[in-house]
């Protein structure tokens, strides 16, 4: 008998934030799966984890319009290839790790050709081109987010996604010992000391070094004793640095690290970094910080009208405010760069704020992700079993819609087909379009052997839960059908207590006829019940979120209160009736 392949694992990891995301995530399936197989595009993290690199990560390490221009044909070169030697290797699962302009359009590839694919870490699709998403949406089989308000973003889209944390939160200490820094990088405890961190592309520490190096040696006429310590990637990015320095500030002293980033930023009194994974990492060093960044002038101009946030660090998009100073383009200039840096040198409660700030925030996002990513990526493996459709005649197909909204009942749908009367064009109902899921309706209470409806009322959501309101709700509906079917076919993971043999399809409704009619029946009946709630209540806008969590029904809440038919043991309603406990 032929030896059994390995669990075998693509990934592609596109820069140095990419390669610790990878690096722990490898290191999470092997501690389950020793001999699993690991290929694809990595950094040294990775591959000091096992990972075959067939292209080095260097190659993707690319910022911005102008500069991608530049490289473009390498890159599309090594996307093809990738795409034809992975659909080769057959994957069990490909990881795109960060890097979306790359992966994504690599996993739309890779996922037409029936590879399960997973983007790890969500782009930012809730700051600027946010049509992206039906994209992702197309492309991937599952998105991993470390930001927590990420994940109800794709809900409203019906995008897969998982909130998981950050990997780095989950290694780096809430109270970090900077005296042990210090010491392990032979700096005093008795002087102030800076980090400069012009970032991990070769093009960032071009346009930002030689305005870094000026900041600091104006702070050096303030603190004259002012260590300046500046970690650099790797050997390429130091020559370059030493180039630069050599040219803007030849006689000042600085000690140039190896790595040793996150020792640098937590001896650091404070930091003026690239904006970046950096920032996040120095916000779980609780070191205060200054954000500087460069672009090329039509890449920064064109990025200005399609960013529709306020800010682009991390640690002022977790707190919802502006918790460190970002100067960027033509602000981003010594004198100002010192001026915001002056504070948080200075002994004072400016860096206090900060530092308790970041901890809370660190404690939101340390949620064990490289774990939860394991555990992602082996769920979705375990789906590229083939699915078996029962030998038997009457097969029922089930699937639910409404489990996310805070409003409205749990809707169920029950369907026997009749192979006699084939439907053209069964799908999950949410890859639809309305008008298609209306025909398809009239045609599948038409033409099948018989269909049910069931519900679960939001009292009995809030009695029961969610999960066992839902499997209540599927119950009625097979319960409810004229034929009793020999055998059930469930949406999802998890089966309700049946009378007859039943099963759990991933992705069912996608991949079963009677799944994909019943998600159908059950969406636009549920649907058709949000319109007319919107009759009743026209300024809660229910016709077009349906009752899901939005950022326009959660200000509707807080301005009108709850209705009779909204779910009080959801957290959102629970707050507009001043029913959370603090």
């Amino acid at each position: 008998m032929a030896e059994q392949r390995p669990l075998t694992i693509a990934l592609v990891a596109g820069e140095t934030s990419g390669d610790i995301l990878g690096a722990g995530l490898i290191r999470a399936l092997k501690a389950r799966i020793p001999n699993a197989r690991f290929v694809g595009v990595a950094g040294p993290l990775m591959q000091a984890e096992g990972c075959e690199a067939w292209y080095e990560m260097e190659e993707l390490a690319v910022m911005g319009i102008v500069e991608v221009l530049g490289r473009l044909r390498r890159l599309l070169h090594i996307r093809a290839d990738l795409t034809r030697r992975f659909g080769e290797l057959r994957p069990d699962v490909f990881v795109g790790i960060d890097a979306p302009d790359f992966n994504i359009t690599l996993e739309g590839n890779l996922k037409k050709q029936g590879i399960k694919t997973i983007h790890y870490v969500s782009p930012s699709v809730w700051a600027w081109r946010q049509k992206r998403v039906f994209k992702i949406g197309r492309s991937t089989d599952l998105v991993l987010a470390f930001l927590p308000f990420e994940k109800a973003f794709y809900d409203k889209f019906n995008v897969p996604c998982r909130f998981i944390g950050h990997t780095m939160a989950d290694a780096m200490p809430l109270d970090p010992d900077k005296g042990a820094a210090r010491d392990r990088l032979g700096i005093p405890h008795s002087v102030r000391c800076l980090a400069l961190l012009p970032g991990s592309r070769g093009a960032e520490v071009e346009m930002l070094s030689a305005d870094f190096l000026k900041t600091a040696q104006l702070l050096r006429a303030t603190y004259p004793d002012l260590q300046v310590v500046v970690p650099l990637v790797n050997a390429k990015r130091r020559e370059q640095f030493e180039r630069i320095k050599a040219e803007t500030a030849p006689d000042m002293i600085v000690h140039m690290l190896d790595g040793q980033a996150r020792d640098a930023m937590i001896a650091s009194d404070a930091a003026l970094l690239a904006s970046g994974t950096a920032a996040l990492e120095c916000m779980l060093a609780k070191c205060p910080m200054v954000v500087g960044y460069r672009m090329k002038p039509f890449t920064f101009w064109l990025a200005k009208r399609l960013v529709k946030t306020d800010y682009v660090s991390l640690p002022n998009l977790l707190a919802g405010r502006e918790l460190v100073k970002e100067l960027l383009q033509d602000e981003c200039e010594p004198q100002a760069l010192a001026a915001a840096l002056q504070p948080l040198l200075a002994d004072g409660k400016t860096s206090h704020e900060m530092h308790e700030t970041f901890r809370a925030l660190h404690q939101q996002i340390r949620c064990n992700a490289d774990e939860q990513a394991a555990d992602a990526v082996l769920e979705l493996a375990k789906t590229m079993m083939e699915f078996v459709y029962p030998h038997t005649h009457l097969v029922a197909g089930v699937d639910e819609v409404g489990r996310g909204p805070l409003v409205g009942a749990v809707v169920t749908a029950a369907v026997i087909l009749d192979p006699a009367k084939p439907i053209v064009g069964l799908n999950d109902s949410k890859k639809l379009s309305e008008k298609r899921r209306l025909a398809l309706f009239d045609e599948i209470k038409e033409k099948a052997l018989c269909w049910s409806l069931g519900r679960a009322e939001p009292h009995e959501i809030d009695e029961l839960n969610i999960l066992h309101a839902t499997m209540l709700a599927m119950q009625r509906a097979v319960a409810g059908l004229s034929i009793v079917p020999e055998f059930v076919l469930i949406d999802g993971n998890r089966c309700p207590s049946l009378p007859m043999p039943s099963q759990a399809v991933v992705k069912g409704d996608s991949r079963v006829a009677e799944i994909s009619a019943a998600s159908i029946l059950a969406k636009v009946t549920r649907d058709a019940e949000m319109a007319t709630l919107d009759l009743a209540f026209p300024h809660y806008g229910f016709a077009q979120h349906k009752g899901y969590p939005t950022a326009v029904h959660l200000q509707k809440l807080q301005e009108h209160g709850a209705t009779e038919h909204h779910r009080r043991s959801f957290g959102p309603v629970k707050r507009a009736l001043g029913l959370a406990s603090n």
